[in-house]
């Protein structure tokens, strides 16, 4: 797998991966996450690295969701050489999941790789995509398929509701924006209020908040038989949306991504 695929999948999560429910409320937030090399499998010569991750979101149920990310990553190898990963992102979806619009790009080295920009919309039994970049293209997806919000509503809904597994095929304007992605949730028992008083997520433990760990496990749609997924992203997701303490793992090497701050941005009134 390219790291250079793998590294914008992730942070569609941010598109994915920090959004919330909306049944539980959303909390508007833009959090900062140091982003450190954990891991690597011999084979794989990435040898360590580093960077930062920032993300803003903001919106209501009655207003749609504006999610924008910055995912900055370099990779170091064991020759001595260097790569690094910028990603980049502006993404809307409306309150009831019936839209998607969205634009998101790669640097690689400071040249961009991938930059995809298109609108996604739910009509007549299907899920249509208009792409304007990189090329102008229609693709249509099944009604099952569910955008990043959706996706997280899901998942906290079902969370709440005691289950362990919950499966989705989810589309997120990445890979040229012709891919969805088969996702296997694995939710762990619910976490129990943390204290500190230095903690840059103080402000959700003294809410009392629910949350939950997860394991989200990425396979691209089409080859279910393939037992080893994309990618598996693990973090723990508040009831109001906001989630920290991650892992992003590629096979051939993990990241961890700690936040170092949070701000709770003005609300959005609906009627």
């Amino acid at each position: 797998m390219s790291f250079s695929k793998a590294l914008p999948l992730s942070i569609a999560l941010l598109s994915a991966i920090a959004l919330p429910a909306l049944s539980a409320g959303i909390t508007s937030h833009r959090a900062i996450y140091d982003i450190k090399f954990d891991s690597a499998q011999v084979n794989s010569k990435v040898s360590g690295g580093g960077g930062k991750w920032v993300l803003e979101l903001s919106g209501a149920a009655c207003t749609g969701y504006n999610v924008s990310y910055r995912f900055v990553t370099q990779l170091d190898y064991d020759n001595g050489s260097s790569l690094l990963l910028d990603t980049r992102g502006e993404n809307f979806e409306s309150g009831d999941g019936g839209a998607f619009d969205f634009s998101n790009s790669t640097y690689q080295d400071n040249k961009v790789v991938e930059d995809v920009k298109g609108v996604a919309e739910r009509k007549d039994g299907s899920v249509g995509v208009k792409l304007s970049r990189p090329e102008a293209n229609d693709v249509s997806f099944p009604e099952g398929v569910q955008f990043p919000v959706q996706h997280f509503i899901k998942l906290i809904e079902e969370a709440k509701a005691g289950e362990k597994f919950v499966t989705s095929t989810v589309y997120e304007g990445v890979e040229g924006g012709g891919v969805a992605f088969d996702v296997t949730a694995a939710i762990l028992k619910e976490g129990e209020v943390e204290q500190g008083e230095a903690l840059p997520y103080k402000a959700l433990e003294d809410k009392k908040l629910r949350r939950w760990p997860m394991s989200l496990s990425y396979y691209r749609k089409g080859n279910e038989s393939d037992a080893t997924p994309e990618w598996v992203n693990s973090f723990v997701l508040y009831e109001n949306g906001v989630s920290r303490q991650f892992t992003f793992d590629y096979g051939e090497f993990k990241l961890t991504g700690v936040m170092k701050s949070l701000e709770f941005l003005p609300e959005e009134e609906c009627p």
